[in-house]
């Protein structure tokens, strides 16, 4: 999270697994899905875990994701969205950055992940 919600948001690492299919349909090129083992901000739910979907455009490398949470203690309509680019590292490993917003709970940040095999 930004650094204004730092005393009330533990920062929870990304761990994911998430594929980008550049020939999906519109809404499906993006699907995956992770978990927090340190979701301390969620009673009762020491594991959170959640599904991703969304799309990539090849042409740009933009992505857009929006995850949604799988748990009876979160409520239903909450989301984060995911918008970023993928970008590729001198090494040529696969790289994500960009921003996260939770409209539900009014908090937003950055994020980045690279991709491991």
């Amino acid at each position: 999270p930004n650094a204004e919600f730092a005393a009330g948001i533990p920062p929870n690492p990304i761990k994911w697994a998430c594929s980008l299919m550049s020939s999906a349909p519109k809404g499906a090129s993006i699907v995956g899905a992770g978990y927090f083992d340190d979701a301390a901000d969620v009673p009762g739910q020491p594991i959170l875990f959640y599904t991703l979907k969304g799309d990539y455009d090849p042409g740009d490398g933009s992505v857009v994701i929006t995850k949604m949470y799988d748990s009876k203690v979160i409520a239903a309509d909450i989301s984060v969205t995911y918008r970023g680019r993928v970008s590729f590292q001198d090494s040529g490993t696969a790289c994500m950055s960009g921003t996260w917003v939770n409209n539900a709970e009014g908090s937003h940040g950055t994020f980045g992940c690279a991709l491991e095999e």
